[in-house]
Order: C-alpha cells, then structure tokens, then sequence
C-alpha cells in the first residue's frame, strides 16, 4: 500500500469514523464490564475482552476490504442489525436479548403497529443504519502485494464471531450475548433462535380423560381477554370504576389488581389457554390440555374471535397467533378473525360476534382477544372521543420532531398517557356501557381480564421487558368475574372481597374448570382457584422463554402486595401517598425475586 497524505487522511477518518460508530451504538458495554467487576467475574471478563479485541480487529477487515461487493454485502448486514438493536434500546431502555428476539418474532405481525408507536426509534434506526453503510462501505485506501492478500484471505471473517456468539448463546442461553458487539450479536440471536425453532418439537398435548363431575354451572361461558390494560385506568380520581362498569357493578365481582401470568401478550395468553401451570410452567403449557378441549368435553361449543387483527396482514400461518398451533385450533368450532374493519371499531364487531354466538340454544365457550388498548394508543378511538387533552396526533401530522420527541421527556409522556387514557375510554368504558346493554347475563359467566399491564416511563418500553428486572405495572392486570345468576354472583362477589388485590392469571385456569362442572380434584391439578382463600405473597408474572426453546429456566418477577397501590396520574389521592409511603420504606429493597 503507498503511502500518501491522502491515504493516511482516508485511513484515519475511516478508522475514527468507524470506533465512534462502535462506541455510539454499544449501550450495555461499559455496564457489563461494571457487572463482572463488581461480581468478581474476572475469567468472563477477559474471555469478554477477548471477543470484544477479536470483533474490532472483524469490523476493520470490513472497513478495509478491498472487494467493493463484498464490502458493501457485510456493510449491509453489520448495519441493519446495528441499526436494530439501537432501535429496540431507543424503544425500550434496554439492551436487545435473545428472549426479545424470541418474542418479537413471535409478536411478528404485530411490527406495523410497533413501527408507528416507536416511530422515533425506528426513525433513529434508519439513521444509524445509513451511517452505518456509509462508513463501512466508503473506499478504503487501495492495498497491493501482501495486504491485498490478507484482505482477500478476510472476506468472510464476519462468520466467525456471529458463529462464536451463536455457540454462547446455546451454552449461556439468554443473558450469554450481553454487552458484547451489537454489530454481531443480533445476528447471531437470530441464527440461534431460527435453529431451535426449527428443530424444536412440541410433544402431544394430553386428552381430557375425566369427564365432569356434574352439570355445567352456567350455560355460555365468555372468556374476555383485553390487550394491554393498566388497571389502574379503570378507575376515576375519586377511585370509582369507570362509567360502563360502575353502572353495572351489580352484576361485577371486581377482584381488583391481578398480576397477569407474563408480561407479553403471546405468552400471557398461551398460559391462559393451555392450562399452564406455576410450579412446571414449561412443561405444562406444552403437553397440558387447552382450555378447549374441557370446554367440548364438557359438552360446549367452541368459539374463538380475535380482533387484533389489522387490514388484510395475516397474523402467522394459518392465520394464528400467541403461540395457537393448528392441533390446539382442531378444537376450536368457530374461528373469527375480525379483519377489514377500522381500528376504532375491532372491538365492537367482536362484540357484535359475541351477541351472536352467545344468542345460541347451545352451551358455548367464548375465548376472545379484544383490541383494546393496543398500541398505537392514538388508532383505538375516533379524534371526538379524545376527552383526555394534549395528546399525540393522528399518524402523518406529529413530524418529524413530534416523532423523535415521542417517549423522551416528561411533557412527551403526559401526551401518551392521556392517549392511552383516551384508549382505555372507548375500547373498555364506551365498549362496556354497549356490551351490558345488549348482553344477557341472566345465563352466561364473563371471565374479563388482560394479557398483561402497561409501564409508562420516558425511554422506557411499555410491557415485554425480559428478565427480573421487568417493573411492576408491566404485570397488573384487572380481573372481574361478570354475571346475572344471583347464586354464582353471590359466590363471586364473596370471593372478591376475600381476594381482593390478591389473584393471578394461574387461578383463572381450575375457575374456569369448576364452571364447567368438573370435580375438585381435576381442578387441583392447575393449583388454586379464585373462589377459596388465595395464598399470600406467590403472585408473579414471567418474564422468560415458557417453552423452553432457548432456555428451560423459568424467571418470575414477583409482584408485591405494596406494588398492587394504585399509583398514576389517574389514581386517587390517598393511593398517591400510600405509594409514597411504600417507596420510602422499600426503597433500600430489592424489589425481585425468583419463586420457582
């Protein structure tokens, strides 16, 4: 290579052009070798160093490549997965890992939506990306003799540590890639998590061998499942429920904050379905039977309606979502995916579905997924229904600085709040004032709750966080029981006063079963229901991998009973200063804790 001021001048800027890129787009590097530090894990943090040495000496055989293809074929590989890890941090706060590659594949159709709601992240993930290509693909100095041939000899060097991270992956499992290079462990989270899914099997799920015990105690049987519900918005400044439940409170046992069973939606809604279980969660939501097939033992109809669905985008194979399967969807009678219909109306075509299912001579259970308050909170009501002011505008009339302001500062924050606030005043009070005009009660059982709660901080995602680190409120979900049978609201509404603020998802499952007529014992099997007594201090939500596809250890963040304080700019007073109180004196705790 000849050497020349010019030469020297492009050597340089591309080498500071390309460390200042590493250094920028590198967020849990300097916290993770402050972890291994402080735990005095010296022998990780020189392999750590190691790879991280190794990396480097990779990125700048890109940058120098002499082969301009090949240059420009790493320079767009190392920078969209760049360019998606530091988009998911502007998102949510945190480091991108293997379990939310997992879970974003598995929320795959929901990335219209995501894109609009982090619209400023994804616009910051464009930019990187751009810089990105720009600097890994700019001209090199040109190289002859030997360098020429070592530069050719690294064409496909890049291989190397996306293979080495994939390998860590499947030794260490989810926290193994953590602070390493994001110029190369996206794409080794995605070669990990593409093999195991492929060879991943799921076992038989078991039959349904006892049937009940008695006859059904109810004769329709609507298992509603809201999207993203902090229940804490269910209730006005003075503590009151909302207008389209608190006028219909005779007919509610309001069982107060829940703690969902994850703080994902898929998850969350297949440990509704599938019969999972606390104390063997993996292997009990793989082979357990599903909530559909004690339903048909028990005599029922099946229905399952999803109005999550947006436009004409099918949601997986087959049209499935949350972890269903076609064995699981064999059990299903009718399937509705409400679809083609605008998004400020989902919820009420589900209701008008379920009028109709529920107007049947025949038994039915219902397992329905409603909207709700699904993000982008501003798409869930008409602009006339927008009582809660200032909010974020319509898609297409933020800008550009609306979209970047999104999520970074208190006044952004109030904007969505009062969004989702606006959300929660349509999907859930407007969609219950019509939902108790037209349904009777008089024979059906409503089961209503949420896949999981909402966590509204600035640069700091909504619910989904992995690990034990998840807040509270990504956990807390509302969950009432909804009748006009006098004998069963009786039992209900005794239950909830007992268990107030104490339940969780995993009671829901043996409830569900008793209503269906089978006998205490078959019910025992899914742990404790929510009529009798719920035991103190177990209540948690997941926050891992429940199939065991990248690691078979379950991680629960238990909630406390203190956490379950209301605590938001819609909570009552006197809750403000509980919590307060609460904060002081936890402060110095950690508030995490692994239960299983």
């Amino acid at each position: 290579m000849k050497t020349t001021s010019n030469t020297f001048l492009v050597f340089s800027l591309k080498i500071a052009a390309l460390i200042a890129f590493i250094y920028l787009t590198n967020q849990g590097f300097l916290s993770r070798i402050n972890f291994l530090t402080d735990t005095n894990n010296y022998p990780t943090l020189v392999v750590f160093i190691i790879l991280w040495a190794f990396s480097i000496v990779v990125l700048l055989a890109v940058s120098f490549q002499q082969n301009t293809y090949i240059r420009l074929f790493w320079a767009i590989i190392i920078s969209v997965t760049t360019a998606i890890s530091y988009g998911f941090y502007n998102a949510g706060g945190s480091e991108l890992e293997v379990l939310d590659v997992l879970e974003l594949w598995q929320a795959r159709h929901e990335t219209g939506r995501a894109f609009e709601h982090f619209s400023h992240a994804l616009i910051q993930a464009i930019i990187v990306a751009v810089v990105g290509v720009l600097i890994l693909w700019f001209p090199p100095p040109k190289f002859t003799g030997k360098a020429r041939t070592i530069s050719t000899l690294t064409a496909f060097l890049p291989i190397i540590p996306i293979a080495i991270f994939c390998s860590l992956i499947f030794i260490k499992s989810d926290r193994a890639v953590a602070g390493l290079p994001q110029q190369f462990a996206p794409a080794s989270m995605a070669v990990a998590i593409t093999s195991q899914l492929v060879s991943h099997k799921i076992p038989t799920r078991m039959k349904v061998e006892t049937a009940p015990e008695t006859m059904p105690k109810v004769k329709h049987l609507l298992y509603l499942v809201d999207e993203s519900i902090n229940p804490d918005y269910l209730y006005s400044k003075k503590g009151k429920l909302l207008k389209g439940l608190a006028n219909n409170q005779s007919k509610i046992a309001d069982f107060g904050v829940s703690v969902s069973g994850s703080n994902c939606s898929a998850r969350s809604n297949a440990i509704l379905r599938l019969g999972a279980t606390r104390d063997n969660l993996i292997e009990s939501v793989k082979t357990n039977p599903s909530i559909w097939q004690y339903a048909k033992k028990a005599g029922f109809r099946t229905v399952y309606i999803d109005s999550q669905a947006t436009g004409n985008v099918a949601t997986k194979p087959n049209d499935f979502q949350n972890y269903m399967t076609s064995s699981e969807a064999s059990f299903i009678d009718r399937f509705y995916k409400v679809k083609d219909v605008p998004v400020t109306e989902l919820d009420f075509r589900l209701l008008d579905i379920v009028k109709k299912e529920l107007d049947s001579d025949e038994p039915t259970f219902i397992y329905a997924n409603k909207n709700g308050a699904h993000f982008p909170y501003n798409h869930n009501y008409p602009e006339s229904e927008a009582i809660y002011q200032p909010v974020f505008a319509k898609k297409g009339s933020t800008g550009l600085g609306g979209l970047l302001e999104l999520y970074q500062n208190d006044k952004s924050m109030e904007k969505v709040v009062n969004t989702y606030k606006n959300s929660i005043h349509w999907t859930v009070d407007k969609f219950f004032q019509k939902f108790f005009n037209i349904i009777n009660l008089s024979k059906t059982v409503v089961v209503y709750t949420a896949d999981h709660g909402q966590h509204f901080h600035p640069d700091s995602t909504t619910h989904c966080t992995s690990g034990f680190g998840a807040p509270a409120s990504e956990g807390l979900v509302p969950l009432m029981l909804m009748t006009d049978n006098a004998e069963l609201l009786s039992q209900f509404k005794k239950a909830a006063h007992a268990n107030f603020n104490k339940t969780d998802h995993f009671s829901i499952y043996p409830s569900v079963l008793d209503l269906f007529g089978y006998s205490k014992k078959e019910q025992s099997n899914y742990g404790y229901g929510l009529i009798k007594p719920v035991p103190a201090n177990i209540a948690a939500f997941n926050t891992g991998d429940i199939l065991g596809i990248i690691s078979t250890d379950t991680m629960w963040r238990k909630v406390r009973k203190l956490e379950r304080i209301k605590f938001t700019p819609n909570a009552p007073k006197q809750a403000i200063n509980d919590q307060l109180r609460v904060n002081n004196k936890i402060k110095d705790t950690p508030p995490l804790s692994d239960i299983n």
